[in-house]
């Protein structure tokens, strides 16, 4: 599998969530007074996948500010508990016409509040 699949996969699991948890089955940001934009992607890969397994794409916040919200992600190949890769994709809310950074909306605080990972070091 290319190494842009694996973007992609962090990039449709994050709106998927987006859209199902805090838009509640909308499909469009369009009537949103702020978006979130992807300020920042990444990925270790550690386990080759090949067409056409089948993944499973798991979720978490791992840190939440007044405008964004990053959040890690781990790629496994269906039925398996060993992590092919490990992302990280970070929002930025910007005005959905001025684009300059606003507050993170407060449906959409209230979605990742189940899925947020405190991690104390």
């Amino acid at each position: 599998m290319n190494n842009v699949q694996y973007l992609s996969f962090f990039d449709t699991t994050v709106n998927h969530f987006l859209f199902h948890k805090a838009l509640r089955g909308q499909t469009s940001f369009a009537k949103t007074e702020s978006v979130g934009l992807c300020v920042h992607s990444a990925c270790d890969y550690f386990k080759s996948l090949e067409y056409p397994d089948i993944v499973d794409v798991g979720l978490f916040v791992s840190k939440s500010s007044r405008s964004s919200v990053k959040y890690e992600l781990g790629v496994f190949k269906s039925g398996s508990s060993e992590c092919a890769a490990h992302g990280q994709f970070v929002h930025v809310y910007v005005d959905a016409v001025n684009r300059k950074p606003v507050e993170v909306p407060k449906y959409v605080r209230d979605a990742l509040e189940p899925v947020t990972c405190t991690i104390k070091a």
